[in-house]
């Protein structure tokens, strides 16, 4: 298993520019008195390894930011330690002001291990109670989703990649069923020329032999210049298929852009892979321009030409007999109009198949979706029941199966507005609390207005305004990628009553969100001041216990005022931040636990006289 080292921190500016800090692969913990610059050592980490994006934007702030202030101008840069088995790397990690973060191996940029940057796990001040806030639901989620985020997230870009595909299909199963619908209004005629051809042909005069050929030397011309018209619209499709293809050469040619500036490692392999497929672009291009090259309408020209003298004949002939002229001028007419019937009736089977291949493509990327919100939904679950059975006591965590979100609502009272229906947003919440946006598109699309008008309790007539609105609605099928999330209830027992995060007082919300965060992984725990959040016998019974636990699985790193935790928690670094002045802090004292009591006695106790003090009176208290 890969395992993820913090080895050290500096930079080449501001609050921190002499101060480097390095950290032991266990429990180092960072003291110091009040404006010492402890957490700016936190908030550069994060920082650098971009460790929550709202968070990160707080402290780049123009005016309030706190890396704006300490850092100035200069660079962060982080040492890692990689051990995956008996291998082990170092990379550096480093960010400037307005950078973005770059992951370094030996001096090259690597963004093959860029996922390196997700491993650091930092909590700031007030961090647990601010999860604990029901406006976070995110990221309560992403608590117990962090030790399976590889999988997760491999499920969430399968989701986002099926996502995308099905809001193309839904365009094109619209714009089928459109041409499908026109095609069969066009249709409804189809049997009754074919009756009032065969009709006509009944009831034509008898021709005379040799106008009787010419008749048929005339419909076999006539037949000619129809599959000329079809080749015609064979080519026009063909090379309207390979005009499809013309975003792909200038993709093609910025990705070889980014190999030659990204790919440090072995860049001839994605470069043997592009070659083959620019080259296979280009020999379509030449098809298409082959294709695009051949003039039916030449043929077409030529064709008429031939043709015409012939025809010329035929009509002076069939001219010569009143009676069979206009016979035969009725039956032409309805031979070209079932001509173009039949045509629309090719059409309408091949537009048939295509919207069945579409709506069966459709049904399995929404089975695959389904598939993997279900994956997502029972990894979820899996560690919520992980955590209970080990902080049962403390907290029972709930996973709730997905259900409508508010930003669902929002996208469809958008989509009604303009719509002139009354009462819209009691309509769009309605919709969205009653149907997932799978079951509301399949709704829509098949015009199931009983169906909604009876969940809805509502007039059949609204409804059928309702659905029609967003049936033609251009952004119909941005409802496909409505993302409907879990939800993850979290209950603490408060004197062995049960009661929600939302309703627990400040210290309890953060009691109750600890079991999520001390937990093991590959990556570093950082935790500034969790003290500040927690009571003392909290931090004894459930913090300091599981520190000794947990610090041989990960690396801990935490900054703290509570001699108990580097104590009891038997830290392996103790690091003395000081200021040398106002905006720069000193070189820290560092060393084991032994080597810096002075240091904890000083700052966590108070000295060692009130320490001596608070131990003969904790003696009395204890007798």
């Amino acid at each position: 298993m890969r395992r993820v080292y913090l080895t050290s921190i500096s930079t080449n500016s501001g609050f921190l520019e002499h101060s480097p800090v390095r950290f032991d692969r266990k429990l180092t913990c960072i003291i110091g008195a009040r404006g010492t610059c402890k957490s700016t050592v936190v908030e550069s980490i994060r920082f650098a390894f971009n460790v929550d994006n709202d968070r990160v934007a707080e402290i780049l702030d123009n005016d309030r930011g706190v890396i704006r202030k300490t850092l100035g101008s200069g660079t962060v840069t982080c040492e890692l330690t990689v051990e995956d088995g008996a291998r082990q790397e170092s990379y550096i990690v480093e960010r400037e002001m307005d950078g973005r973060p770059r992951l370094l191996r030996d001096g090259v940029r690597d963004a093959v291990n860029d996922d390196l940057l997700d491993e650091v796990e930092i909590y700031s001040q007030s961090a647990l109670q601010q999860l604990a806030s029901a406006d976070h639901p995110q990221k309560r989620l992403q608590l117990i989703d962090r030790p399976h985020r590889g999988v997760l997230l491999d499920q969430v870009k399968r989701i986002e990649r099926d996502v995308a595909t099905l809001k193309q299909i839904g365009s094109a199963v619209r714009l089928t069923r459109m041409e499908l619908e026109r095609l069969r209004a066009q249709l409804r005629e189809l049997p009754q020329v074919r009756s009032e051809l065969a009709q006509a042909l009944e009831n034509r005069p008898a021709l005379p032999p040799s106008l009787q050929e010419q008749h048929s030397q005339y419909l076999q011309r006539q037949r000619t210049l129809e599959l000329i018209v079809e080749l015609r619209d064979l080519r026009n499709t063909a090379t309207g298929i390979l005009d499809a293809l013309a975003p792909a050469r200038s993709t093609a040619a910025s990705i070889r852009t980014r190999i030659a500036s990204e790919a440090t490692s072995r860049p001839e392999v994605p470069l043997a892979v592009l070659d083959r497929i620019d080259a296979d672009l280009l020999t379509a291009e030449a098809i298409k321009a082959s294709i695009a090259g051949i003039d039916i309408d030449a043929a077409w020209t030529a064709l008429v030409s031939d043709f015409e003298q012939l025809d010329e004949a035929y009509y002076k002939q069939r001219q010569q007999q009143q009676a069979v002229s206009e016979s035969l001028k009725r039956e032409d007419q309805l031979r070209r109009r079932l001509a173009e019937l039949e045509k629309a009736d090719r059409d309408f089977e091949q537009f048939q198949t295509q919207f069945e291949d579409a709506t069966a493509q459709r049904r399995g990327l929404r089975a695959e979706v389904a598939q993997s919100r279900e994956t997502i939904f029972e990894t979820r679950v899996s560690e919520a029941d992980r955590i209970n059975r080990e902080f049962g006591a403390v907290v029972l965590l709930t996973v709730r199966r997905s259900g409508f979100t508010s930003p669902y609502v929002t996208r469809l009272s958008r989509m009604l507005l303009g719509s002139r229906i009354r009462e819209q947003d009691e309509i769009a919440k309605g919709l969205a609390t009653s149907f997932s946006a799978t079951d509301l598109l399949q709704i829509i699309e098949d015009g199931d207005i009983p169906r909604v008008a009876n969940v809805l309790g509502r007039d059949v007539g609204q409804v059928s305004r309702v659905l029609a609105y967003l049936r033609d609605h251009p952004d119909l099928y941005e409802l496909e990628g409505t993302l409907l999330d879990d939800a993850l209830d979290i209950t603490m027992f408060d004197g062995g009553v049960p009661k929600a995060v939302d309703q627990l007082s400040e210290g309890q919300r953060a009691t109750a969100l600890l079991p999520l965060i001390l937990r093991g992984s590959t990556g570093p725990l950082i935790i500034d001041q969790p003290e500040d959040d927690l009571d003392n016998n909290f931090i004894y019974e459930v913090l300091v216990k599981n520190i000794s636990r947990l610090k041989i699985e990960r690396q801990l790193v935490f900054v703290t005022h509570n001699a108990n935790i580097p104590v009891l928690g038997e830290a392996e670094s103790i690091v003395v931040m000081n200021m040398a002045s106002p905006r720069k802090a000193a070189p820290p004292r560092t060393g084991p636990l032994d080597a810096r009591k002075d240091d904890i006695l000083h700052l966590l106790e108070g000295g060692r006289e009130a320490f001596e003090r608070r131990e003969a009176r904790y003696g009395k208290l204890l007798s």
